[in-house]
């Protein structure tokens, strides 16, 4: 058997030492008149908010993140409520440019089947002033009702 020496304490109830025992922790409590269980919301929604891409990281609006968020639905998704949101909001910030107008030039035309050489040599005739596609109406229109002159 051995023997109790003084370094040795013995246990009582098989219970550690007070001295062994981990500290409680202290956690700080708020007052009630400080918050008042309200959080400000101009801090929350105005904060900007971190984004990485990359391994980069950006930090961006709420606003520009929801709309990231929601051109990324549009497109990969194919959302449509998420296509509504960014073109209305693209309207509403007047985003959308009108495109540029075509050149006069370039219009396709087909030439009806069956017209005699001479009415097609009229109508690909080039005639810088007026409206072509009037003449060339003005021409078939002339040729279709027997009155070719």
């Amino acid at each position: 058997m051995r023997k109790i020496s003084d370094v040795d304490k013995p246990s009582v109830d098989g219970a550690p030492d007070a001295a062994d025992k981990p500290r409680s922790r202290t956690t700080r409590r708020t007052r009630k008149s400080e918050k008042n269980g309200q959080i400000d919301l101009s801090i929350a929604l105005e904060a900007p908010i971190k984004l990485r891409s990359d391994d980069r990281h950006r930090n961006v609006s709420a606003f520009e993140a929801v709309l990231l968020q929601h051109t990324r639905k549009s497109l990969v998704e194919k959302s449509i409520a998420s296509i509504k949101f960014v073109v209305a909001q693209a309207e509403k910030y007047h985003l959308i440019r009108r495109p540029p107008p075509r050149p006069q030039t370039c219009a396709t035309f087909t030439v009806p089947k069956g017209l005699p050489e001479d009415v097609e040599r009229e109508i690909f005739k080039f005639c810088p002033e007026g409206d072509s596609m009037s003449r060339i109406f003005g021409i078939l229109r002339r040729y279709y009702n027997g009155r070719r002159k």
